[in-house]
């Protein structure tokens, strides 16, 4: 997807890194066009997110070119944002033009 995130299960971790009340899935990635640092991932494509590992789950099944309905918890609101599925190749792999 682009992004990092990050389980937070104490208030005291959430409190430091994303200066928030609530536990959950974080995203942790300052450089993504739609996902913001601090944003808190609530549902994806309308199932309830409690641990990354269920979003990467739904990520393995998806194809390149699928999106993702992501409701997350931004600026004390909740917004709906989309995000494609793309392929990343790691830059070991990449071949020289």
């Amino acid at each position: 997807l682009g992004f990092e995130v990050l389980d937070v299960t104490s208030f005291q971790t959430a409190m430091r890194y994303f200066n928030s009340i609530y536990t959950g899935v974080y995203v942790y990635d300052k450089n993504h066009a739609v996902m913001q640092y601090g944003d808190l991932i609530l549902s994806v494509n309308g199932m309830k997110l409690s641990a990354a590992a269920e979003l990467q789950a739904m990520v393995s099944e998806m194809e390149v070119g699928d999106t993702l309905e992501f409701v997350v918890y931004r600026n004390r609101e909740k917004k709906t944002v989309t995000v494609k599925v793309t392929e990343q190749i790691p830059e070991t792999e990449k071949k020289p033009k």
